[in-house]
């Protein structure tokens, strides 16, 4: 996106604030996150932000702003950071889905319009996308298989390998499938990354007073929404090894350790499992105590105890505490860095859950009784 020694630019990395070269010029042009969290020269910056992370929860995505001056594409830049940290206070698995989706969707766009293939070329390998130049003049790049399997589109049939026109490993592709290739492979960045953030604590609550309630009462509501989706509908599936142990250890009267219990417990929370649900899981625990496990349970979930709600431990910390079947492990575990990002990349593989038949009407339930 910029050679050596020559000037670099602005407006082409507020387009993609993701790619290495951006993170640099932040860093080279001395930004700190503090100054952008309460400084009142960078409140267009903070505006844009808390735009971004509103926008992934709209239907139509967010929006894309178009920086005209060095100035305005400055706020573009900055505003990306600043919306992983509203992220990271708010700290939701669904919301990190919705966001990653969102400017994914942002870049396809972008990328999509871009004049030049540089650009694409560009971006896609700073994403992770290794591209080598085509063995042919109809193809705008090649990738080896491997690599094209890791971040083809799950669900879609025109993706799958045997699709493909495929030489020496090596799958051909024209610039559009390169660009949705890049899509994916941020999208997967983003949830990744974005789930291991630590929350960041006052400062970001000091600088976003009105904003992160108004934007809490937003996700509220699409949780609201997920959980009903969801509930009930667990796909087991899709658990990741470390989850299929404890589930069934647990359904095998096994006596869990604690550290298991929590992961679980935040795992199925986290899906949009309710307290009541998950209390009825864990009375197949050998030790189970209704009153205990309900007051531990609720408090994981922030029903009590001050409405902390807590996370779903990352993969070093399940393997930290053992209970990371390591021998179980597959391509997927070594893709991700969380058990709920295994279960969103693993759930986009299966067919869609068949739909529980509809429940008999009263009056014709008493009918076929008589």
């Amino acid at each position: 996106m910029a050679n050596a020694g020559r000037p670099v630019d602005v407006q082409l990395l507020a387009r993609y604030p993701y790619v290495p070269l951006a993170r640099e010029y932040v860093k080279a042009q001395g930004y700190q996150l503090g100054d952008l969290l309460v400084d009142a020269a960078f409140e267009r910056v903070r505006r844009r932000a808390v735009q971004r992370v509103k926008g992934s929860m709209e239907r139509d995505g967010i929006a894309d702003v178009a920086a005209a001056t060095e100035a305005e594409s400055e706020v573009e830049l900055l505003s990306y950071p600043v919306a992983r940290l509203l992220l990271a206070e708010l700290h939701d698995p669904y919301l990190t889905s919705r966001y990653a989706v969102a400017e994914s969707k942002l870049l396809n766009e972008r990328l999509s319009s871009e004049q030049d293939d540089r650009v694409v070329w560009t971006v896609a390998t700073a994403l992770g996308v290794p591209l080598e130049a085509a063995s042919d003049t109809e193809s705008f790049a090649r990738l080896h298989f491997l690599d094209f399997l890791r971040h083809a589109p799950g669900r879609d049939p025109s993706w799958k390998l045997v699709n493909q026109r495929l030489s020496a490993g090596f799958v051909s592709l024209d610039r559009a499938r390169v660009v949705r290739l890049t899509e994916q492979a941020l999208k997967d960045r983003l949830e990744d990354e974005v789930a291991e953030l630590e929350r960041p604590g006052r400062e970001v609550a000091k600088a976003f007073p009105k904003e992160l309630p108004e934007l809490t009462t937003i996700l509220a509501a699409h949780r609201a929404r997920f959980a009903q989706d969801t509930s009930g509908e667990v796909r087991i599936e899709a658990f990741p090894p470390c989850m299929k142990a404890i589930w069934g250890g647990i359904q095998a009267h096994v006596n869990i350790p604690h550290m298991g219990r929590f992961a679980i417990v935040t795992f199925l929370h986290k899906l949009g499992m309710d307290s009541e649900a998950v209390l009825k899981f864990f009375s197949q625990v050998p030790d189970f105590d209704v009153n205990k496990s309900r007051y531990q349970i609720e408090h994981i979930t922030g029903k009590i105890g001050g409405g902390t709600e807590y996370s779903t431990p990352g993969c070093s910390t399940m393997q930290t505490y053992g209970i990371c079947p390591l021998e179980q492990r597959d391509e997927v575990c070594f893709s991700i860095t969380h058990p709920l990002n295994y279960y969103r990349k693993r759930l986009r593989t299966l067919p869609p859950a068949k739909p529980s038949p509809p429940a008999t009407p009263p009056a014709q339930e008493a009918a076929n009784a008589g």
